[in-house]
């Protein structure tokens, strides 16, 4: 079965295999010192990435209009997608820690401005 991806989706994909070509040095460093698992490890995110562009309709287009279809095996697409969510989650929860306390500053900065907007209403110039 075809399966088609938004230009939004299909360009968050995108820029992850990408992101994920900058680890050929890593992978040259794992060959150096024989670290056989990192070396699997990391050639199949270089290679799924390839995969996709190359023979699964992903394209080497950056940013997308409409919507890409997939031409991959269904059990192909699976493995490949499982494998790049479970990055995006632990990617997203190293980063929360941060996120929230970035947004505890935003909303903080938010709430003084409308406290602004409050006074400047109801006072006169």
């Amino acid at each position: 079965m075809a399966v088609t991806l938004q230009s939004n989706e299909r360009d968050a994909v995108y820029a992850q295999i990408t992101a994920d070509f900058t680890l050929f040095g890593d992978l040259e460093h794992a060959m150096g010192v024989g670290e056989e698992e990192a070396c699997y490890r990391l050639g199949r995110k270089i290679t799924d990435g390839l995969r996709l562009i190359l023979d699964g309709g992903l394209g080497w287009q950056q940013k997308t209009v409409g919507p890409t279809v997939l031409t991959l095996p269904d059990s192909e697409l699976r493995r490949i997608l499982m494998r790049m969510e479970e990055q995006a989650v632990n990617l997203h929860e190293s980063r929360r820690p941060d996120a929230e306390e970035v947004q505890a500053d935003l909303d903080e900065i938010a709430a003084v401005r409308t406290a602004a907007g409050s006074v400047f209403d109801q006072t006169h110039p």
